[in-house]
């Protein structure tokens, strides 16, 4: 591990004035985000499946005591081989890396990518039957993360978030959906009235979800192209919304009024996709 710590070459970082932390306090603004069309990721996770998927990494901070896994040691030299001479790396202390992470335990990493981008309609077109997601001002970065982790491992077509829906590119986001933001299409939706548009002309059905109203869950048809809309964890799904979907579903449910968002939306995923896969075999 001595060997390799010889081999890495970073710029050390002193303090918290440094203009490159600056740039990463920065970040946590979710509009200077958007306009520097980048992001920051705290974790091992993160980074690690930014890599794996060629994700643009335009600088790693990493702390002193990082080094001292081997796992971990073996991750950065690993980013460091590849991504020589395209990416920058800085040694700071814990102290520095603390101050510019937002979550809780950083595990001595952080990086700054470029943001995913991709064409909304033709993520659909890909696939004859297409499979959606829709989140309406979710709000807790954590659902949106879990439900980013799922939809990504039941293999749906894309995740849109409609206005007032946490940011993508939020750190919790990002940690919550253990790196499966960088393996599924996600959209933050500026304008409903164009995206009605689009999924309707797309023939794709629009599946609302409700606590109390609707189809039981399992007796809906999800094998032809569907896109669920998941509310607000308060308020459900807003009155545009209300006004167009072409049904609702519901999951049975006792002694409780309804199920966490990240949970209702796993339940109706697995379940369109337990259909899809009857009807592929």
């Amino acid at each position: 591990m001595n060997k390799m710590k010889k081999m890495l070459s970073a710029t050390e970082i002193a303090g918290t004035k440094h203009s490159m932390v600056k740039f990463c306090k920065k970040l946590r603004n979710p509009s200077f985000r958007k306009k520097e069309g980048k992001m920051l990721l705290e974790g091992v996770n993160p980074v690690e499946e930014a890599f794996k998927v060629n994700n643009e990494i335009e600088a790693v901070f990493f702390s002193e005591s990082f080094l001292e896994s081997e796992r971990y040691s073996v991750l950065l030299y690993s980013l460091f081989s590849s991504c020589y001479g395209k990416t920058r790396f800085f040694k700071v202390s814990d102290r520095v890396l603390n101050s510019i992470a937002q979550t809780k335990n950083p595990q001595g990493i952080l990086a700054i990518t470029s943001f995913p981008r991709y064409n909304l309609e033709d993520c659909i077109r890909s696939n004859p039957r297409p499979l959606i997601m829709v989140v309406d001002a979710l709000q807790d970065p954590g659902n949106l993360g879990t439900i980013i982790r799922t939809a990504a491992g039941a293999g749906l077509d894309c995740l849109l978030a409609l206005p007032g829906s946490v940011d993508f590119s939020n750190p919790k986001v990002v940690r919550a959906s253990a790196g499966a933001l960088f393996r599924l299409p996600v959209f933050n939706v500026e304008d409903e009235s164009e995206l009605l548009l689009l999924l309707k002309k797309m023939n794709i059905s629009l599946v609302g979800t409700d606590p109390h109203e609707g189809t039981i869950y399992y007796k809906a048809d999800y094998t032809k192209p569907t896109a669920f809309f998941i509310g607000n964890e308060n308020f459900g799904l807003g009155p545009f919304w209300r006004k167009v979907l072409d049904y609702y579903i519901r999951i049975p449910l006792f002694n409780t009024e309804s199920l966490n968002a990240a949970v209702a939306a796993g339940v109706i995923i697995f379940e369109a996709l337990r259909q899809r896969s009857f009807i592929h075999n």
